[in-house]
């Protein structure tokens, strides 16, 4: 080109007075379009050589120059506006772009209501037909390369491209690349007119692309979705995804709409680079960081994203954690090998090199992990459980030789799709928690399934398929579950619906979604649907993981024992005695989840010490299920009254977890969450309010439901402890709305917990409906039998002894303490508990004999609360004045007790109990011995049936 004077004058005069030239432009495309000879300003137009988003390409003659040309035509709103002044930057900018890969600028200048570009005409294929006649990747990674070049030089001429993808490059002879229609995308994108321009299948927009926002939705960054500035980090990105694809040989996002491609990009769930058979690491790693959702993490323009693939890289960078070698990304992306002798040899070959590869870049995964601050226990862990999946799978891919040929491909196949979980679970790694990392790779499938499945998994998988089922991985792993139902939704309509194995999975993981939304109900249903497709296609592993995740949520959600006792069973009979450690403590776990929900504390106590004896040989010791059953363990010593030293273990634990899986992890919550039920129980309520406070931030931020139900359960018992009925009944409220509308069982708790509240405080028409409300949901999920009744009884006891009918207050307190007893034993502090609720009763009634009966009942009680030891003592005095022959030595002990128990509570209203008893001491000396010294007002405690409820 010239110069750049002549561009000025021409859009100067473009809609000015100086009218276009002879024919309108209508007329003159028309024109065109028949094949007639026509002229655009001075050159003459021939064929139409293609259409784009943007404008229509014309053949054309300058016959001034005496040369071929290309003409692009292009829509702008209105003539003299902003858009031609942006287009005639672009083109002066352009003008001094002089690159061997960027296709020169001639001339510009206006046609009736358009613009056009005069440019060199190129002979050759656009970069996507080139690619769809399959390149050799030393082609491709050359004709990429020289791209890359030609737009870094514009980026130093201060141009942005906008519109970077396989159709806006033209190779020509010698595999030589041109870059075309540099700054079209934001100059068009300023037309809010429409276009009636036909457009090829790149620059298709839909009905939810936003207006303004220029480019291709397939290729454009995410910011140009939101209709953001633009820089050359833009171009960038558009470069890194276009590199991927060719490389890949097909599409490396999946989205019908550019909604579903924004959704896409922004949970980077693009295939991962790594898994290109053969790719230089620094290759791979710049095209994961050039595919950054965010600019600021991508490189600055094209010059340095080319200096960085050039340049050997010193460890794994970027986002991704995936190692992809040899086989598995062949068959990933390859369709699979042919199943005769060659392509056995190759996967012996692939298998040797996918070995040799991990044991190099372990360390460098390693590194990922810390810089993600995942904590070095865990890290040590994952390092572990990955080395022997890998082993796993080098023995199963070296056997592959030994498999019958007709079966050999389809074993191949099911090993490229184990591989692909593999390096999902590892791609996720660095953007998970320590608990959900160490599930995620204890969760991987022993690839030896696929030589003796009769239809190994993955056989007939697409490509594809398999990189949906890769995204999907991914974005379960790490709780993306808008980015999930997009994969989902995919798969339903692409999936072939006879592979089932596929398709239960997609159940499985439609199950952690709704469970995410708080749809218990489709929940359950997706997940009955993922045994029953796993059991159909002799998927054992998930079958048995399936069903026991069917038997924990039969018990802890419906109260379901008898259910979830069938589901044990049918994990049982479905792999009998698993050879897993991992699957083995899992079934432990289940067996003591099931039993706290069946208040048999004994049971849920030995049942996770099994499970915790099956996870240290296997070296899982800090893992995430090794410090769930810790916790509910120690959930089974708080129900059973055991509380000797727990508050040293709670805090202990508290630095285990934070050690183990970080400040933030769901176990450092549990810590808090038992430490302030602990302090509830001992009635330190400001203590327990601490605690419990960091519970629920905690839990909030993972979502956990169940147990958020159960920390408001617990901050209403502090509030009722204080006398603040109103917050108590309010926290109660909380609790219920944050139950599952599934948990019937944990709803009928909190409305006990309610009830007890409500009558505390005296309210006993109120506690009497919430009383009956919990009798009615426990009546459809408990037998009579059941630990929940002696709660029910409890509450009984309360509400007569406040309408002083006290021959029904001591029967239901009898009652209570008799079922407390069966449920956690002799001297549980809730059976003592009872036992002084009827001691009271029956002084009311004036029976002394069966009041002190019941306080000796009372006296075996094992760490109680200081208050209910105060409470006895002071109805031992009352016991010990009442009658014919009064104790009043009896009574002053027992008073004198009372207040050094109280001396050491600090506390305000134990101060003025603690004037109380001396009060009724100095009445003791006045030898007033028949005087009633008078009790505490007691709250029927619903505090280890909140524990045992939410499990």
């Amino acid at each position: 080109m010239s110069g750049t004077v002549g561009i000025s004058a021409l859009f100067a005069r473009c809609g000015g007075d100086d009218p276009s030239p002879s024919d309108t432009w209508i007329q003159q495309v028309a024109a065109a379009a028949r094949g007639e000879r026509r002229q655009i300003g001075r050159y003459l137009v021939g064929e139409r050589l293609g259409a784009g988003g943007f404008g229509v390409v014309y053949a054309a003659f300058d016959p001034l120059l005496d040369r071929e040309v290309a003409i692009k035509l292009v829509r702008r709103r209105r003539a003299g506006d902003h858009a031609a002044l942006d287009l005639r930057s672009e083109a002066q900018a352009l003008a001094s772009v002089q690159h061997p890969n960027v296709v020169p600028v001639f001339d510009v200048g206006c046609c009736g209501e358009r613009a056009f570009i005069v440019m060199q005409r190129m002979h050759g294929a656009t970069l996507a037909t080139w690619l769809a006649e399959g390149r050799a990747r030393e082609r491709v990674l050359a004709v990429m390369m020289a791209a890359g070049r030609g737009l870094a030089a514009a980026h130093a001429a201060g141009l942005i491209h906008c519109d970077f993808k396989p159709g806006n490059v033209i190779v020509g002879t010698g595999d030589q690349p041109a870059i075309l229609d540099f700054g079209l995308a934001r100059w068009a994108a300023q037309d809010d007119t429409g276009d009636d321009l036909d457009t090829d299948d790149d620059d298709r927009r839909d009905a939810d692309t936003p207006a303004g926002m220029g480019g291709t939705p397939q290729y454009m960054a995410p910011e140009q979705h939101r209709g953001e500035p633009v820089d050359a980090r833009t171009d960038v990105y558009a470069y890194a995804l276009t590199l991927l694809e060719a490389l890949l040989g097909t599409r490396a996002l999946a989205g019908s709409s550019s909604a579903a491609l924004y959704r896409a990009k922004m949970a980077q769930a693009w295939i991962d680079p790594h898994a290109v058979p053969g790719l230089a690491p620094e290759i791979a790693d710049a095209i994961v960081r050039g595919l950054s959702p965010h600019p600021r993490d991508r490189f600055r323009d094209l010059a340095a994203m080319l200096r960085a693939m050039q340049r050997p890289r010193g460890r794994w960078r970027g986002r991704s954690a995936a190692v992809v070698m040899g086989l598995g990304a062949a068959l990933v992306l390859g369709g699979g090998p042919r199943a005769d002798a060659s392509s056995c040899d190759g996967v012996g070959a692939a298998a040797d090199g996918h070995h040799r590869d991990w044991s190099h870049h372990r360390d460098a995964l390693a590194a990922e992990l810390a810089a993600a601050e995942v904590v070095a226990p865990v890290r040590a862990t994952l390092t572990t459980l990955a080395d022997r999946h890998a082993e796993g799978w080098r023995a199963a891919a070296a056997g592959v030789c030994d498999v019958p040929t007709p079966r050999r491909a389809a074993v191949a196949r099911c090993l490229a799709a184990d591989f692909a979980d593999f390096t999902a679970v590892l791609r996720a790694l660095p953007r998970q928690g320590g608990d959900e990392a160490l599930a995620a790779v204890s969760d991987l499938a022993d690839p030896a399934h696929c030589a003796t499945q009769a239809s190994p998994r993955g056989a007939t998988r697409s490509d594809d398929v398999l990189a949906h089922l890769h995204a999907a991985t991914v974005h379960t792993l790490t709780l993306e579950f808008d980015a999930l139902e997009h994969d989902l939704a995919w798969l339903d309509e692409n999936a072939d619906g006879d592979d089932l194995e596929l398709q239960a999975r997609v159940a499985l993981w439609r199950h952690g979604s709704a469970r995410h939304r708080g749809d218990w109900a489709s929940g359950r249903r997706d997940l009955e649907a993922a045994f029953a497709l796993a059991r159909g296609v002799r998927a054992d592993a998930l079958a048995h993981r399936v069903a026991l995740d069917l038997a924990e949520e039969t018990a802890l959600l419906h109260g379901d024992l008898d259910g979830a006792g069938d589901w044990l069973r049918t994990a049982d009979a479905v792999l009998g005695d698993p050879v897993d450690p991992m699957a083995r403590a899992r079934r432990r776990a289940a067996d003591a989840r099931i039993a706290v929900r069946a208040f048999d504390p004994a049971t849920t106590i030995a049942q996770a010490q099994l499970a915790l004896a099956e996870l240290e040989r296997a070296g899982l010791q800090t893992s995430a299920l090794s410090l769930r059953m810790q916790v509910l363990a120690a959930e089974a010593r708080l129900v059973a009254g055991e509380l000797t030293g727990f508050e040293a273990w709670a805090k202990g634990f508290i630095a285990l977890a934070g050690t183990a899986a970080g400040p933030r992890s769901r176990a450092v919550a549990d810590g808090h969450r038992l430490l302030g039920q602990y302090y509830v129980n001992l009635d330190r309520a400001r203590e327990a309010t601490a605690e419990l406070v960091v519970a629920r931030e905690l839990l909030e931020v993972h979502g956990e439901r169940l147990l958020l139900a159960q920390v408001h359960n617990s901050l209403a018992h502090v509030a009722a402890l204080e006398g603040d009925i109103d917050r108590a009944v309010a926290s109660y409220r909380e609790a219920i709305a944050a139950t599952p509308a599934d948990g019937e069982a944990d709803r009928g708790a909190t409305l006990l917990n309610l009830a007890n509240a409500e009558l505390a405080a005296g309210r006993s028409d109120d506690g009497e409906r919430d009383l009956l409300a919990a009798e009615v949901v426990f009546a459809r999920v408990y037998d009579r039998d059941h630990a929940s009744w002696a709660y029910v009884a409890d509450a009984h006891a309360e509400l007569a002894a406040l309408r002083g009918r006290w021959h029904d207050a001591a029967t239901h307190a009898r009652e209570a303490a008799g079922r407390f007893e069966t449920a956690f034993g002799d001297g549980n502090w809730l059976a003592a508990d009872s036992w002084l609720a009827a001691a009271e009763a029956e002084l009311a009634r004036g029976r002394f004999a069966a009041a002190a009966d019941a306080l000796r009942h009372a006296d075996g009680v094992r760490d109680a609360a200081a208050t209910l030891l105060v409470r006895r003592d002071l109805i031992r005095a009352d016991v010990a004045l009442a009658g014919a022959r009064g104790q009043p030595a009896l009574a002053r002990a027992s008073l004198l007790a009372a207040q050094i128990r109280l001396a050491a509570l600090h506390d305000a209203e134990h101060d003025e109990l603690s004037r109380h008893c001396a009060t009724k001491l100095a009445a003791l000396d006045d030898r007033s011995p028949r005087r009633r010294v008078g009790v505490p007002a007691r709250s029927a405690d619903p505090r280890a049936h909140s524990q045992a409820a939410a499990g």
